[in-house]
Order: C-alpha cells, then structure tokens, then sequence
C-alpha cells in the first residue's frame, strides 16, 4: 500500500457480482484508510442485477445521505474520521 501513498477520497463496488462485496470492500478501506468512502455498484430500486444493496457495507460505518447526485470536496475540509457519502441516484 505504500506505493499508493495516502487516500483521501475512495469509490468503491459494494454490492457484490461481478464486483467486490460488502466484506471485501470493508476490508479494502481498512487497509487503504481513507477519509471519504463513496460506495458504488450496488442494488437500487431502479437497478437489481442480482447483486447486494449498499446497506451491509454501510452497517457500522459513519454514513452521511446528502441527498445529492454529485459533490464537491476540499481537501482542507475532509472529515477526521473515515465518512461514507451515499451520493442520491436516479
């Protein structure tokens, strides 16, 4: 991990499949430690495709819902603890 130097903001598959799951994708940010967690490739309600809802990764997790489909970041401004950001989807 050391040749990737520190992580600030991650995305990362959540819901499984073709992907990584909910475990992994948990184990992967507890290697890597970043500050801000976008979780992506999961189950909607407009998107099944036999994988995983977000909700086994979020569980334990600080989660914040910013009921928006995009966001904007400062590095100056990141949280101090490791934070989920649910991005709205349509």
């Amino acid at each position: 991990m050391a040749a990737i130097g520190p992580v600030d903001v991650l995305l990362i598959p959540v819901g499984g499949g073709t992907t990584i799951d909910a475990v992994m994708a948990t184990e992967v940010v507890e290697l890597l430690d970043p500050k801000v967690i976008i979780p992506m490739h999961y189950r909607t309600l407009g998107l099944y495709w036999g994988i995983a809802t977000a909700d086994p990764f979020l569980s334990g997790k600080t989660v914040v819902h910013p009921h928006t489909r995009s966001l904007v970041l400062n590095a100056s401004r990141l949280p101090d603890v490791p934070t989920v950001i649910v991005l709205r989807y349509e």
